[in-house]
């Protein structure tokens, strides 16, 4: 009789551990998605493409912190960027055309890019920087598509 209780015992501390780990009910474990993006529109093929990824709106007025970032070289077609990995949720995307190799955006007086930028969703205003909420785009599923246009 007591290897039997030994055994419900040992049951119910796996059933509880169990319930403990398993997600809760109704929601779903999320997998990493993939991000695939194709910057077009250079002007040359000098210098690199410099992007940005981020997932904060106030990362990304202040252009810090980004989830992911990389620097490409340009191919006669463009650039191509994957993301492996990526949870799944909203981002903007920034990419400038580094054309002089200097590893920052260079600006003209008054803050307007000397170099070629490209901001997701096409975003852009005419007086300061585009904001989260007109660049943001949601990643989901098994891979996102995007492309940027450099202006």
């Amino acid at each position: 009789m007591k290897t039997q209780n030994a055994f419900k015992t040992i049951g119910g501390c796996a059933a509880l551990a169990a319930s403990l780990f398993a997600p809760a009910p109704g929601s779903t474990q999320q997998e990493a998605v993939r991000l695939e993006v194709r910057v077009e529109g250079f002007r040359s093929a000098r210098g690199q493409v410099a992007l940005a990824l981020f997932d904060d709106a106030n990362d990304f007025a202040a252009r810090t912190d980004p989830v992911r970032k990389a620097s490409l070289a340009i191919e006669a077609e463009g650039a191509h960027w994957i993301v492996e990995a990526l949870p799944p949720g909203e981002y903007a995307l920034l990419a400038y055309h580094d054309e002089n190799g200097n590893g920052e955006l260079d600006f003209r007086p008054l803050g307007i890019p000397k170099e070629p930028i490209a901001v997701s969703n096409g975003a852009g205003r005419l007086l300061g920087p585009p904001r989260f909420d007109s660049a943001k785009f949601a990643v989901d599923g098994e891979t996102t598509h995007l492309t940027l246009q450099l202006n």
